[in-house]
């Protein structure tokens, strides 16, 4: 019997640019303080874990880029 190898290693990424999910809009300007601590990507679907410093939230974000649709749920302590 065969064990599968996993060889997808984690990235860990600071945001480089304009991010339609953390970076909604001038009324979230003061939680712009959000910190990505893991990000995946297959078939043009991001999914991000995020964590916002003011309320210390963690947050999941998930952003369709063939459809554009995006959402984000927060994640339970």
């Amino acid at each position: 019997m065969l064990t599968p190898t996993v060889t997808e290693s984690p990235n860990h990424l600071e945001p480089t640019g304009a991010d339609q999910v953390t970076d909604r809009g001038p009324e979230l300007s003061r939680e712009r303080r959000t910190r990505e601590l893991d990000h995946r990507r297959a078939d043009g679907i991001d999914v991000r874990l995020l964590w916002s410093q003011p309320g210390e939230r963690v947050l999941l974000a998930v952003s369709d880029s063939n459809t554009g649709d995006a959402f984000s749920l927060e994640v339970e302590p």
